[in-house]
């Protein structure tokens, strides 16, 4: 866990308690439930965990001129999950996980040929 994630944690937590004077507060509790919520996020993180939740965080944050320009931003998002992408695949190479589909892969269709044809 890193140092902003523990120091978010003890700010809700310190705010919990002056908000709430006859509820109890249980510190270990709440980093528990945190570090069971963020497992396998990290790059980090056990393969294990990560394998299942498949989450993947970019670490540099989106950086836009002009939020207004909708092709900025929407080339901006597409940099940001390609990169999120790749970083997930390096990690599956590694794991020996296939992502790929078959090449000799068949999908069911839900429209007959005849149909198609018309």
């Amino acid at each position: 866990m890193s140092d902003e994630d523990e120091a978010v944690v003890v700010g809700a937590v310190a705010a919990t308690r002056k908000k709430a004077s006859s509820a109890s507060v249980h510190d270990a509790a709440l980093m528990l439930k945190l570090q069971q919520l963020t497992a396998g996020t990290h790059a980090e993180a056990n393969d294990t965990d990560w394998i299942e939740s498949l989450a993947v965080t970019v670490k540099k944050p989106l950086e836009l001129d002009d939020a207004e320009d909708d092709l900025k931003r929407e080339l901006a998002f597409y940099k940001q999950a390609l990169e999120g992408v790749q970083a997930a695949q390096v990690r599956m190479d590694r794991l020996g996980i296939p992502y790929r589909r078959p090449d000799d892969y068949f999908a069911e269709m839900a429209k007959t040929d005849a149909h198609m044809t018309k």
